[in-house]
């Protein structure tokens, strides 16, 4: 994942299709469910890691905070 002034980190688990989030402004990640592995590989080579969460995970899949 590239740098990103808006995520801390990525995690993906392929096994359940879950991606985690930790964004910058909250301490508390977000657990994004039925994300397919393509979502993954794609955010990985985003351009803005941020604009790509926005476009197509953050309204687009289930969450749960954790």
């Amino acid at each position: 994942m590239k740098e990103s002034s808006m995520v801390d980190y990525v995690n993906y688990n392929a096994d359940v299709q879950t991606m985690t989030v930790k964004f910058k402004s909250n301490p508390t990640p977000y657990v994004y469910s039925e994300v397919p592995p393509t979502v993954y590989e794609d955010l990985n080579k985003a351009d803005s890691v941020g604009r790509y969460l926005n476009e197509y995970v953050t309204h687009h899949y289930k969450f749960v905070q954790a």
